[in-house]
This record gives structure tokens, sequence and C-alpha cells, in this order.
């Protein structure tokens, strides 16, 4: 067995296993011209491995105008970029806003995902241009400074540019990565604190920088990855527990050793960390609008086992959903994809330096990771039936704050790992290689082979460029209303709380107006009516459920005469100067009914969209459901104005 170059393993402390090696990474050596170029390299290499992943944006696109589309969690993205720098610019701080889901209490921010950090690192171009142009931006930035600071944490592991630099880009371009650049999560993708946790965790192991240092410069850097997204920093703080363990299992007399120094640590931590998040997590577990548990439905759904080394057939989502949602490209790797390469490579490599301290605690801490990321069950594909209605997560579901995580998106975590031990064996190989006097020409082959078999699955596996879209762009006549909105102006949307062509949609329609109007719904997290649960975990009631019962972007529903009712009073209640009925892919009748015999009059039709402007409360024509239901059927859905004249004349006016 070849003996480890980097450290050695043994009853105490591992000599060495922790300290960098002699370049420029070093936090005590003197930055050089050398060091500067070989940053700036990574940089460049990053940045352009990102404008090939978001080509399709700025080579045959127009940036500011044209994004991978406006719906679904890329509304609420856009959303959020363009309200953190406009409540700022109005001396507002972002805790709170009846932007959305205006007159029913508003939303709390620090409950959603506001990222405050990519949204204030963008806010130039936002101010520019809107918050298309800086999302487009943010989809290549975020995964840029990933990459850069995951090539600060390995180039102290290894002296070879290109081997961190290989490291760093499987870590910024992961398929846990671009799946969710899809969906624009910049909570996600802006990753760039937990390698960074990883710098801090190199230096003080290795006794380069003092307890209290590191402890206010982690303090700090947890206070930045709280303000990117709370759910990162729960997965990071659940990484550094898993990584306790690993520990403690691989050599109990080390970790303990280390243990009592890291208590030094959380003293300037909480010093720098409570004054500055007390008042933002208060407001986010106990503000106004807050909610427990779960936020989504699906959160506790796992990765697929066969998706770690089966990449899938590269699809088009397909059918009726292309007409629906527009295209999106193919379906690219899952989200925990690591490939045979991958694999292969690890267990080989793994196993013929298994005596390094580094490979047995990121491979035991890997494989714990990995095990949590399966989710409540085991099935073979995510989102599958499970064949195996237990797993260790099942254990974690119900500690508060980890109960709110989305159990899949541990493959970050397990990238990163990924991404590390590759790294380490990669860098022990070389050193082996060189200790047997290869030559250099040699060595680099045989270690470009080495790296290309781990990357190059999952390079071919992903579908890129990511696709732009369409879907989600606002109507004409939303873009003018935009520009010109009556004063105070409060939009009603139907369907609610989002309509077509997608959802989420009158989010985005909001922050590209620069946030001339406020919207009564908004798809964003609030708690149920009555509850303390999220209004997509638990099913509302009231008001909220009978605007809901009008329909969703498929269709209209019939309703009753009891959820008429409690339509007039939501009008009266919410206090909507606008309604705007835009049609669905089976019709909208049924809401256009519903509206015109709640507002007593006929919508003005602009193109495709049914708008009454200047209301001022419910001035219902007291039809019944089944008057209501007679027009719905006797007039066909091509004449967007026949169901409004019907009901009129059935009341007689």
């Amino acid at each position: 067995m070849a003996s480890s170059v980097i450290g050695e393993s043994g009853a105490g402390a591992p000599a060495g296993e922790f300290s960098t090696v002699a370049s420029e990474q070093s936090s005590v050596k003197r930055l050089t011209a050398a060091a500067v170029l070989r940053q700036l390299a990574a940089l460049g290499v990053l940045l352009a491995v990102g404008l090939v992943v978001t080509a399709d944006i700025w080579f045959t696109g127009h940036p500011t105008r044209v994004t991978l589309s406006q719906q679904g969690d890329i509304a609420e993205q856009l959303w959020y970029l363009g309200i953190v720098p406009h409540l700022l610019s109005h001396l507002t701080i972002p805790l709170h806003t009846n932007l959305a889901y205006a007159g029913s209490g508003g939303v709390n921010l620090m409950a959603n995902t506001t990222i405050w950090v990519p949204a204030l690192i963008l806010s130039p171009f936002t101010f520019l241009s809107g918050p298309i142009l800086a999302f487009n931006v943010g989809l290549v930035l975020g995964p840029v400074l990933s990459g850069w600071a995951m090539y600060l944490a390995l180039g102290r592991w290894t002296p070879s540019w290109w081997l961190a630099m290989s490291g760093s880009v499987l870590y910024a371009f992961s398929p846990a990565m671009v799946f969710h650049l899809h969906s624009g999560h910049f909570q996600l993708t802006f990753a760039f604190a937990l390698p960074l946790f990883l710098v801090l965790v190199q230096d003080f192991l290795s006794e380069r920088r003092t307890a209290k240092a590191t402890g206010y410069l982690a303090g700090a850097l947890l206070v930045v990855q709280y303000f990117i997204g709370a759910e990162m920093l729960a997965m990071d703080a659940l990484l550094l527990g898993v990584a306790g363990i690993a520990a403690l299992l691989v050599n109990r007399t080390w970790a303990l050793s280390k243990l009592r120094f890291a208590v030094d640590v959380i003293r300037p931590v909480l010093f720098v960390t409570v004054p500055l998040l007390l008042v933002p997590v208060g407001y986010e577990l106990f503000g106004s609008r807050s909610f427990t548990g779960q936020p989504w439905f699906n959160t506790r759904e796992g990765v697929g086992l066969s998706d770690f080394v089966f990449p899938g057939a590269s699809h088009s989502i397909g059918g009726w959903l292309d007409a629906a949602f527009g295209y999106f490209g193919a379906s690219g790797a899952p989200i925990n994809f690591i490939g045979w390469g991958v694999l292969a490579s690890v267990l080989v490599l793994a196993i013929r330096y298994r005596s390094a301290f580094k490979v047995q605690l990121l491979s035991c801490t890997l494989v714990l990771i990995t095990v949590l990321s399966l989710g409540e069950g085991l099935s073979s594909h995510r989102g599958g039936i499970p064949f195996l209605n237990w797993a260790p997560w099942r254990l974690f579901n119900h500690i508060p704050v980890l109960d709110q995580l989305t159990v899949s998106r541990l493959s970050f975590l397990m990238f990163f790992l990924v991404s590390c031990l590759l790294v380490v064996l990669w860098e022990e190989l070389r050193r082996e290689l060189a200790a047997r006097r290869l030559a250099q020409g040699k060595a680099t082959l045989v270690l470009s082979l080495v790296v290309a078999v781990a990357l190059v699955p999952i390079a071919v596996a992903q579908a890129l460029p990511l696709a732009t879209s369409t879907s989600g762009s606002p109507p004409p006549y939303v873009v003018h209303y935009g520009a010109h909105p009556d004063h105070g102006a409060r939009v009603l949307f139907l369907p609610y709380p989002s309509t077509p062509p997608a959802l989420s949609s009158p989010l985005a329609w909001q922050a590209t107006s620069g946030f001339t109007y406020s919207i009564l719904g908004g798809y964003l997290a609030v708690p149920s009516p009555g509850t303390t649960g999220s209004i997509f975990f638990v099913p509302p009631t009231g008001t909220e459920a009978a605007l809901l019962s009008l329909g969703d972007m498929f269709g209209a529903h019939a309703v009753t005469n009891h959820q008429l009712a409690l339509i007039n009073l939501a009008i009266k209640q919410r206090k909507p100067t606008t309604v705007m009925v835009l049609p669905t892919f089976n019709g909208s009748s049924w809401i256009a009914a519903t509206m015109t015999n709640a507002l007593g009059r006929l919508p003005k039709l602009y193109g495709s969209v049914l708008v009454w402007r200047h209301v001022h409360g419910p001035k219902p024509l007291g039809l019944t459901a089944a008057q209501l239901s007679a027009c719905v059927h006797a007039r066909p859905n091509l004449d967007l104005l026949a169901v409004p004249r019907c009901v009129m004349k059935a009341a007689g006016r």
C-alpha cells in the first residue's frame, strides 16, 4: 500500500495533516505577482465556463429582456432581486412588505428566501436595467464566486494550479449547481461561504490563525451566509456536525483535542452574530406572518439511488408542458449525479491512500452526508415510489430548522465533499508519481487521465447551455399598466395567487415594473389563515380558499353560492383597485362570470386580458352559482366578453 504523503494517521493528532502547501493561498505568505496571476487565471477559467453555461442569454438573446423564463421560482428570484434594493432605497429595512399579499397581512421576507446578499451585490444591475439583467449576471456570478472560494480552499491542499482548478470547476458547475441554476435558486448557487468556512477551519487546525480571529471571521461569514439563504446555513451547520462525528469515528483523540480549542471560537462568533442576527432571526421566527414547520410539501423528498450513476436520457420536458410553460431545454443530469468515473476514482484511490487522515475524514463525512440525502425512504429515482419506507433522515425530520430543509439539496454538500476528496486523492497520486521519479510529461499524462475519468462523464451528462424562454413574459397590457398605474394601485391577478402563462409570473411583472403597484397574491410562503403552518402545506380556508377556488392556470372551476359570498367578502376586505383575469389553458369563463357578478359591471378587454379598473369594493349583482353556470356553458370561450355580457343580461343590466 502506498504511504500517505500529506500526513500520517495515528493514535494522536495526525502530524501536519491540515497544514497548507507552500503556495500563495497561505494566509501568512506575501501575495506575489505570480500568486495574483494564478488567482486571475482561476477567475478567468470559472468565468469562461459560466459564460458557456449561460451562452444562450449572452450570445443569442438580449440579457436585459430575456432570461431562462419568468415563471415559477425564477419569477420569485426576480422579485427578491428587486424588492430588497427597492425597500432599502425607500429607507425601509426589508423584513416585511405589503407589496405582495396586500390586504391580508403582507409577506414576512425573512421567512422567505429573500437573498439579501445576492440582491445587494447585483443591485447596480437592478437599478441600471431591472431585475432581469441582474438575474442573468447572477447566473454567472454565483458559480464563479463559489468556484473561486473553492479554489482558495483546495489550493491549500495542493500546489498544482490545475488540480485545484479541476476540483473548483466540479464544485462550481456540479449537477447540483446546474440543477438549481435552472430554477435561479441564488440562495444555493451563491455557495461561496462553505469553501471559505473550510479555509477558516484549515487555518485554525494548522494554528495559522488564533481562535479569537477565527471566531470573528467565522461570525462575519455566518452573517453573510444567513443573508444569502438560511437553508444553506443550516446545511453548513449540519455538515459541521456530521464532520465532527466523522472525526470522532476516525481519530477520537485528535477530535477531542481540537474540540477543546474549538470552544474558544464560540465566544467571538456570538459577539459578531448575536447583535447582527437577533432582529432578523427573531422576525423570521416570531414576526408578523411567520410560520412553523415545512414550507413546501416535498421538502423531505430525497435523491434516487440510480441517479448517482445513471444520468438518464436528456430530453425536453415535452408535450403540453412545453406548450404551457415554454421550452426549458433538455432535462440534464439528476441533482446527485456523480457518474461511474467519480465513483471508481474515489473507491480506487481512497483504498490506495487509506492511511491519509484527510482521506479517512472526508470519506467518512461523505458517506454520512450521502446517506442523509436519501431522504425518508429509498427509491431508485428522485420522486419515485420508495421501495423502502425508512432511511436515516427520519431521525432528523422533526428537529426544528432541519424539518424545513429540502433533503435532496444535501447534494450540494455531497459535491463539496467529493471535490475536496478528489483533490486530496489527486495530490496523493501526484506526490507518489513524483517520489517514483516518473518523467514530468508522463506524470502529467497519468494525472490528466485520472482527472478526465472523473470529470468527463459529469460534463457530458449536463444539458448545456441553459435554454432561454419567453415563458411567463407579461402581456402587453400588464407592461403598460406597470408604466401607468392608478394611484395606490392594488392589483388582483386571477387565477389567484398566480396566473398563466406560468406560476408566480405576477411577481416578476411587479418587479420588472419597479413595484409601481402592489398585488393581492404572490405565490410566496405565508401562514395559512388561522394556523401557524405554511399556506403550501396547510390548505387555507375562508376568503383565501374562496379566491383559490376560482381555479388555477390550467382552468377555471365552478363555484358555490357560499364561495360567491366569500369572494365578495375578499374584495371588500382586501380592497383591490384593479382586477385582471388572464386566460387559462382551458378557459377562464368561470372567473370572468364570478368577477362580473361580484363587481357589477363589464370588464374592458385588452388583448386577452379582462380588466376592471377603479374598483371600489364589491357591487354584487346577486346571481346564484346556477345562473352563472348557465352563462358559462352557453357562451363560447373564443369570445372573452360573451360570458360577462351574459351575466349582466341575466341580472337585468
